[in-house]
């Protein structure tokens, strides 16, 4: 069964499973120079790392999460929208993978691979509206069947809003463009990423930061019809940020059969929270990203000192998987060390 997860969670799963079951292993290097990996997991277990490097997007493979086959090239877009959160996106859809990135020219492009990664097609435009998605934010995720959804801040009116798309054919194609939401305030958080979580029971949750009354709080649309239909956006936690700038963080969101969980940052904490349910702190940090699937649910986030934690939990009717801290004794339950290359956005 494919893991219904993020793009961009699907590589902690991964990691759950070295945890749990044979221990730490060394890092495999993927791409010397490459900037803003993403990786997806297909339905029949490979592995799919995509990256950017300059205005080429490449990607790389593997069965097995040790060896990797020659880099492909997926791609080019001119003047490759890299760094902060911005970069190429990839998802399993079925039995393909879907990539897309965005340019400086602000449209949205996909490329579809339906032989493992070896070959590609595209790119397709999936923006209506041309340049619109120029703030170069965007999500993507494998979702019921063959179909794959991206979600976008979109700019068409010069007013940050939240856009979503969806492909029903395995990227082939992908339908109208759907305004999701809009600030009544007049715009969202304008720099933090927006995700989407998809499972294969056609729930699909789409998760933001907006901006209502100097508050940038995360909120979150769900549906249960693959998307076809949104409800109201709600509020996740219970407390508030009031602040002037945008703090560059948007956050994670996991669906697996028919739950949905998320993590984010407030002021300098990382939260956990069910919709619906208060929010819990996990500690000092930014960029959290979750995974949520069959064998239980695993975070992670980058600690202010630089390291890159991750904390494990498994399903009920398992043993947890949690070890200890190296630093601390306590959990998160695993620590990597994190890179440094790359330019480091401004955050508030």
């Amino acid at each position: 069964m494919r893991m219904c997860v993020p793009a961009a969670s699907a590589a902690l799963f991964l990691l759950f499973e070295v945890v749990a079951v044979r221990g730490a292993e060394p890092a495999v290097s993927i791409a010397p120079h490459g900037r803003q990996p993403r990786a997806a997991v297909s339905a029949a277990g490979v592995i799919a790392v995509v990256y950017g490097e300059r205005d080429q997007i490449f990607c790389r493979t593997s069965t097995d999460g040790r060896a990797y086959g020659a880099a492909t090239r997926v791609g080019e877009v001119r003047q490759l929208l890299l760094g902060g959160r911005r970069g190429p996106q990839i998802a399993a859809a079925g039995s393909s993978f879907v990539v897309t990135a965005i340019g400086k020219q602000g449209d949205l492009v996909s490329w579809r691979s339906g032989d493992a990664g070896r070959t590609w097609d595209g790119p397709t435009v999936v923006n209506d509206k041309p340049g619109s998605a120029r703030e170069g934010l965007h999500g993507l995720a494998g979702g019921a069947g063959s179909s794959v959804h991206v979600v976008w801040l979109d700019l068409r009116d010069e007013r940050t809003k939240l856009y979503t798309a969806a492909s029903r054919d395995g990227g082939r194609r992908f339908g109208e463009n759907r305004l999701v939401y809009e600030s009544p305030d007049g715009t969202v958080c304008e720099c933090c990423q927006p995700t989407v979580a998809a499972d294969d029971e056609g729930a699909v949750a789409i998760q933001w930061r907006n901006l209502l009354a100097g508050m940038r709080d995360m909120y979150l649309v769900r549906s249960s019809d693959g998307g076809r239909t949104f409800g109201a956006a709600t509020k996740l936690g219970k407390g508030s940020w009031p602040l002037q700038a945008c703090p560059m963080d948007g956050g994670g969101v996991a669906a697996s059969a028919g739950r949905v969980t998320t993590v984010w940052r407030r002021e300098d904490v990382v939260y956990a929270a069910d919709p619906g349910a208060p929010e819990q702190a996990l500690g000092r940090g930014r960029n959290a990203v979750v995974a949520l699937g069959a064998a239980g649910r695993l975070r992670a986030w980058q600690t202010p000192d630089g390291n890159v934690v991750a904390q494990a939990a498994a399903a009920r009717r398992h043993r947890s998987a949690a070890a200890a801290s190296p630093r601390s004794g306590r959990r998160p339950a695993v620590e990597a060390r994190s890179c440094s290359c790359g330019r480091t956005p401004k955050r508030a």
